[in-house]
């Protein structure tokens, strides 16, 4: 069998002029810009994933009396240490999305006035699963101590 890419005219010639050849085969190629795009894709879906890819563990520590909150994102862990004195309040906010849907935030605020976490657009919980965990912290952690 011949083989000629799609520029190879004499390739074409030489099978005509050969009747003992069953067949020809002609390659065009034009993958080239596959690749290119396909990198451009590979690379963008990446980077979104990598924005998108954060964990937040919030540790409850009664034996240190402490709040440790690990914000973790692609092999880089941030990690703040509050004491449990500190602590004002943990409540379930509510809010609505640009769209005007209703949702709620668990959300720790400080004595200072400071809160903590960042507010996470999604409906994955429900309300009452929110709540749940707010009561199921407020009784591990205990009467948080009064304002002084």
């Amino acid at each position: 069998m011949a083989k000629a890419v799609s520029n190879a005219n004499s390739a074409k010639l030489k099978f005509i002029a050969d009747p003992n050849q069953a067949a020809l085969q002609i390659a065009i190629n034009n993958r080239w810009w596959t690749y290119p795009l396909g990198g451009v894709f590979a690379l963008g879906g990446l980077g979104f994933w990598a924005t998108l890819y954060r964990q937040t563990l919030y540790r409850f520590d009664r034996t240190f009396g402490q709040l440790i909150i690990e914000r973790h994102n692609l092999g880089r862990v941030r990690r703040n240490t509050y004491s449990l004195s500190s602590l004002q309040a943990l409540v379930l906010e509510e809010s609505t999305t640009g769209d005007g849907d209703p949702v709620t935030h668990v959300a720790i605020f400080l004595r200072d006035g400071t809160r903590l976490g960042r507010k996470a657009y999604d409906n994955y919980y429900s309300r009452a699963e929110r709540a749940a965990v707010i009561q199921q912290v407020n009784t591990f952690v205990g009467p948080l101590p009064p304002s002084p």
